[in-house]
């Protein structure tokens, strides 16, 4: 008996607040709807204002993908890879260093 009256309530609390919850969603769908209908009149300044701000998107589109490339930027000297300047010794074992000392 008392199983089956938690049973009970439990059912009656998801579905209040199921309910509630379906309750906000359509009030929230309501309130955006009125928001996406465009006016059925439109300016000449407003469509002038549309395409000024696309054009402004455009160029700034086209500013941050001038990034220089890697054929614009000059290559950098490899320091790993320096031609040895005169009066300098290259030694690749131990024996050669110690030679050369």
């Amino acid at each position: 008996q008392e199983e089956r009256e938690k049973r009970r309530l439990e059912q009656l609390e998801r579905k209040k607040e199921l309910q509630r919850l379906l309750e906000e969603e359509d009030s929230k769908l309501k309130g955006k709807s009125p928001k996406q209908v465009p006016a059925g009149k439109v300016t000449r300044a407003q469509i002038e204002e549309t395409i000024r701000k696309d054009q402004q998107q455009k160029e700034n589109s086209e500013t941050v993908e001038k990034e220089k490339t890697h054929l614009e930027v000059p290559l950098e000297e490899n320091i790993n890879r320096r031609v040895l300047e005169e009066g300098s010794v290259e030694a690749r074992t131990i024996e050669d260093a110690i030679a050369v000392l």
